[in-house]
């Protein structure tokens, strides 16, 4: 057996430091388009590869293209870092599944006033959106301020807890609330030039200026180094109609509509308990699935249960649940805000449909911010965004969504496995998770429970995760010795 290293990330000041002219990511695509049709060792093909960079493109190119093998371009992977996009920009392309993202987060850094002006506004509207971003954040700072020393004077078990971290971090959560989506941000994104050429074609296919703008940025940075593996990125009317809805005049709330609870619903789920149990059976044993499926249906409740609890025993709370929890999924309408929805879109894997932000659906307070007394300022800071809305779509209705704010909601269509929900609760179900995502995954998973009896009994935060075994352990004990006393 041998295993090495073929390549890796290196920073690109290094590579221009050494002067590595012909130093591309394609040498490896082609070596590796080689291996199934050359005998030699993969070592002598690289070499090759790297000692006639010209060839290895015409390679890439008769493969990738040509023969339509485009999994060759997987191989190529770029390290991007995305620089003053507005948080609009950011939501659109973290929407790409197969990619990594590190993004700026507003939890942690304090603000300052950075924002992108969108394409498109006469100068009377434009000196009204800078003036409506610049109270904006006026109105952070305000919040901010005022929340800080309120949140270093609160003693509870939780918040013990939290003074390990950043107490200000805690202050600009909720603070952010008020900031609109055109308040820039940066991110780190990783890829490879399969997803990349995909990015660029479905960013230039957008009717949003700064969109577009940003795919010819990522074509011209990435094509230098790859232009073999970069070619159909011209924009397509299917992934203008898919990709981006129309923005519209939105309904305004009635009265103040701040919710305080999560909105959050079910509406279906696929498979179910037997499901679960058959699927461990034909992994577990020589039987079709077909034996599995009666074998499960012949359990008792009681048998079910119990089988279920001994998988939770080598789980811990690092380690996703076993594959075979995908074999239930459930459908979930989710209502958010922007604020809540820039994290859960980081869950990218399940399928989530997210609608456009609608004015109707009223806008989300943090309790402590309500509490502070700053319930009427926010209100009426969101019908100013309302109305700047309604005045920029009349002139570009690609511009309006930039005054959307944080603390707007839109909803969610979500349709995920058992699997993707235990994975959510670890993180968003823990105590640092932030406090709106905390309670729409809380109340997720107590649907799930509701309708799926036992398999959802683990799904908690990190932080729960000791004491919910140990009542599981308990609870079995008890039942086994109830049995042995019968």
């Amino acid at each position: 057996m041998i295993v090495k290293v073929a390549g890796f990330n290196i920073d690109i000041e290094n590579i221009e430091k050494l002067n590595l002219n012909d130093a591309t990511p394609e040498t490896i695509a082609a070596s590796y388009a080689k291996i199934s049709r050359d005998p030699r060792p993969i070592g002598e093909i690289r070499k090759d590869a790297r000692e006639n960079v010209k060839n290895a493109r015409e390679l890439n190119k008769r493969v990738v293209f040509d023969m339509g093998h485009s999994s060759i371009a997987e191989h190529a992977v770029f390290n991007i870092d995305i620089i003053g996009i507005s948080r609009l920009a950011a939501e659109y392309i973290e929407r790409f599944r197969l990619c990594s993202y590190t993004e700026k987060s507003q939890r942690y850094i304090k603000l300052g006033e950075d924002f992108v002006i969108p394409d498109g506004l006469n100068n009377k509207l434009e000196n009204e959106f800078t003036t409506f971003i610049k109270d904006s954040f006026s109105l952070y700072e305000e919040i901010f301020k005022t929340l800080l020393p309120l949140i270093k004077e609160r003693k509870s078990y939780k918040n013990e807890e939290l003074k390990k971290r950043d107490i200000e971090g805690l202050a600009m959560e909720d603070a952010r609330y008020v900031l609109p989506l055109a308040v820039t941000t940066q991110l780190g994104l990783t890829a490879n030039a399969r997803n990349i050429e995909y990015i660029i074609k479905i960013l230039a296919s957008s009717p949003f200026a700064e969109l577009q703008k940003l795919s010819k940025s990522i074509f011209n940075e990435t094509i230098k180094y790859t232009p073999s593996l970069i070619r159909y990125t011209e924009p397509e009317k299917y992934f203008t109609f898919y990709w981006f809805s129309d923005p519209e005049i939105k309904k305004e709330p009635k009265g103040n509509n701040t919710p305080s609870n999560p909105d959050v619903k079910l509406i279906s789920t696929h498979g179910d308990i037997d499901k679960i149990i058959a699927v461990h059976r034909f992994w577990s044993s020589s039987d079709s699935f077909e034996k599995s499926t009666k074998f499960s249906a012949g359990l008792s409740k009681a048998k079910k249960r119990e089988l279920i609890h001994s998988i939770f025993e080598c789980v811990t709370k690092h380690n996703q649940m076993p594959r075979f929890f995908e074999a239930i999924n459930l459908e979930y309408e989710l209502t958010m805000s922007a604020s809540c929805y820039a994290q859960f879109k980081r869950h990218r894997m399940m399928t989530q449909i997210p609608q456009q932000y609608l004015f109707e659906l009223g806008i989300e307070i943090p309790p402590i911010v309500r509490e502070c007394g700053f319930e009427k300022k926010i209100l009426e800071h969101s019908h100013k965004s309302v109305d700047l809305y309604k005045k920029i779509l009349e002139v570009n209705k690609y511009a309006a969504d930039y005054v959307i704010l944080n603390c707007h909601r839109r909803r969610v269509y979500a349709l995920l496995n058992a699997r993707e929900l235990y994975h959510i609760s670890r993180l968003r179900m823990d105590h640092h998770a932030q406090w709106e995502i905390q309670k729409i995954s809380r109340k997720m998973v107590e649907l799930a429970r509701e309708k799926v009896p036992f398999l959802f009994d683990m799904c908690c935060g990190k932080d729960e995760f000791d004491e919910n075994l140990g009542r599981i352990q308990n609870e079995n004990c008890h039942d086994s010795n109830s049995k042995h006393d019968v």
